[in-house]
């Protein structure tokens, strides 16, 4: 038994409905850096559109049923993509998207008003088709740049790789194997295939929509991580999360047998600065700072805030030479570097004092903070803007051998 188009058509006006309501209600409630949904259910919505018309044809004229009921839904899968661009961050191809849908349209209205042809509209419709969703695919599997692909981007693969494929059958078979029939339940296989589409449509829809809401929830789970994780304001980890790496990277160089190198970092004077010139400013200069800190540092070396005018670095895999180096080096940077007052023709310089501690694979996580800090407040004592160190237990430059400490 074959399935009436008609409740395939009606099939996809609930799902397309349902899912533009959803999309367009999920938009209004995601942070504003999550973009994309309000794309996503408008597209949903022109689906809807062109549903309705399609539904319809024979009591609409043919330029409504047939060229804007196609037009509706290439344009409502352009959204889609114009949607995941958005998600992802990427550049929008605006004039290829213009360029298909005029050339669409003109093609749709010459071959339906001018030169009737059913064979060259279900060549050019389900052509397009393919295009579009075959640049959702893509849009989907690139995804952000140095991100991975999570669940919800598979989902949504699924739908958009399955409708490619059949939109590119049914062009083939227009042009190679048989004339598309005019009548619309003849049973061919251009006809099941046609069919096949619809029940894309109507419940593919809606799988698209779930597969588009899971991207989005997947994002909102990462911003909610990286906002548990990391100091709003900075951008350093938050104490609570450097410690939980701090342990992980010294359980690791307890197996390595590496030297443990821990930074504290304050800020000199930093009251003066938030009485003097305010909090805002304030907050200015310690979001310079950090950027100045982190421009320092390697990728693996981890960089949190530990409270106030007061970070941490845990250099992993560093000799004392080297962290003393890399110490001196934040230290002069910081000093060298004054930060601009925005909207005034002044500016700010500050210095940094910074304790350096070193210990072996005994050392607890705890001692080693309490080393640092020690150090840092011996180079406050000695005139600030300068680097002291500290070592719960002579460590070679190298490998942990006993030595001389500095």
């Amino acid at each position: 038994m074959q399935p009436d188009p008609l409740v395939l058509v009606v099939g996809t006006l609930v799902s397309a409905f349902l899912a533009a309501i959803v999309l367009l209600f999920q938009a209004r409630g995601f942070p504003p850096d999550i973009r994309g949904l309000r794309e996503w259910g408008m597209g949903c919505a022109l689906i809807f559109v062109a549903a309705l018309f399609n539904g319809l044809r024979g009591m609409l004229p043919d330029f409504v049923a047939i060229v804007l009921g196609s037009l509706a839904i290439e344009a409502g899968i352009a959204m889609v993509y114009i949607g995941l661009l958005r998600f992802n961050d990427r550049a929008i191809p605006t004039r290829l998207l213009v360029a298909v849908m005029l050339l669409n349209l003109l093609s749709l209205v010459y071959f339906t008003h001018f030169e009737y042809s059913f064979r060259a509209r279900v060549i050019i419709v389900p052509g397009t088709t393919a295009l579009l969703f075959g640049l959702c695919l893509i849009a989907v599997l690139k995804g952000r740049p140095g991100h991975k692909l999570r669940f919800g981007d598979g989902f949504a693969t699924l739908f958009f790789f399955a409708e490619t494929l059949i939109s590119l059958a049914r062009v083939a078979l227009a042009i190679w194997v048989e004339p598309p029939p005019a009548d619309l339940l003849t049973a061919t296989l251009s006809q099941q295939l046609y069919q096949a589409d619809l029940s894309g449509y109507s419940l593919g829809t809606l799988l698209m929509a779930v597969g588009l809401i899971l991207m989005a929830n997947d994002r909102l789970k990462e911003a909610l991580q990286y906002l548990a994780g990391h100091d709003t304001l900075t951008g350093a980890f938050a104490r609570r999360a450097f410690i939980d790496l701090a342990e992980r990277e010294q359980a690791r160089g307890r197996r390595s047998g590496q030297p443990m190198v821990l930074l504290m970092v304050d800020l000199d004077h930093f009251k003066t600065v938030n009485d003097s010139h305010g909090h805002q400013v304030g907050d200015l200069v310690l979001q310079r700072f950090a950027g100045i800190a982190q421009a320092c540092l390697r990728r693996q070396d981890i960089f949190g805030r530990y409270g106030g005018e007061e970070f941490m670095v845990m250099l992993p895999d560093t000799s004392r030479d080297t962290a003393l180096m890399v110490a001196e080096r934040i230290c002069a940077t910081v000093a060298k570097t004054p930060v601009i007052i925005e909207g005034q023709d002044s500016s700010i310089r500050i210095t940094v004092s910074i304790g350096v501690a070193v210990g072996d694979y005994k050392t607890g996580l705890d001692r080693l903070i309490g080393l640092a800090d020690e150090a840092m407040y011996r180079a406050k004592a000695a005139g600030r803007n300068r680097v002291e160190y500290a070592a719960d237990a002579p460590v070679n430059d190298q490998a942990g051998i006993p030595a001389a400490t500095g």
